[in-house]
Parts: structure tokens; sequence; C-alpha cells
């Protein structure tokens, strides 16, 4: 599928990447409201559309984004909007090696 039919496919029983993003949207509103602190915890797809949403970067990039399991990546609010601290961090599945 082409990147436009990939955003607007709804499988059965599911939502297109487009409903997705708008309702990801409607949480990023919410989440510049929070306190300094949020965690999202979500499978890498969503993961990866959410970090290009977070940075403003074309949907395009969502590609770039292959997350490792259970991995860890932290932004940070800024006056500018979100940055990246830490992307795909794994140090912490190597305890008790």
């Amino acid at each position: 599928m082409t990147l436009e039919e990939r955003f607007t496919f709804v499988p059965p029983g599911g939502e297109s990447w487009q409903q997705m993003e708008q309702r990801l949207l409607a949480h990023l509103q919410g989440w510049r409201q929070l306190s300094k602190s949020a965690a999202v915890v979500a499978h890498g797809g969503v993961l990866r559309a959410l970090i290009p949403l977070l940075l403003n970067e074309p949907r395009e990039s969502s590609f770039r984004y292959d997350l490792d399991d259970a991995s860890v990546s932290v932004f940070g609010v800024g006056a500018e909007g979100f940055e990246v601290l830490g992307l795909n961090s794994v140090g912490h599945l190597e305890r008790g090696q």
C-alpha cells in the first residue's frame, strides 16, 4: 500500500492510522497541560505514529522509528514543544546479567 492508503485503511474491527492519529493528537493537547511527566505505554505501531507527532515531523518519518520490545523512550516538554531526551533505551532489560 502507498503511505496514503496505509493512512486511511480501516482494518475490520479496528481504526485507521488517520483515526488513531486524530485520537493521539487530542490526547497530546491534554499532555501539554499535565504536570512535568507522563507515561505512555503502547504497541510499537502506536509509538511509531506518536513520535513524529511529538516532534512535528512528517508522517513519513514514522518508518525511521523501529523500537525494541519493552524499550523506554523519554520526551521532555519545552516551550517549543516536545524534545527527545532518550530514545529506544533497553538498558533496564540487562539487569541481572
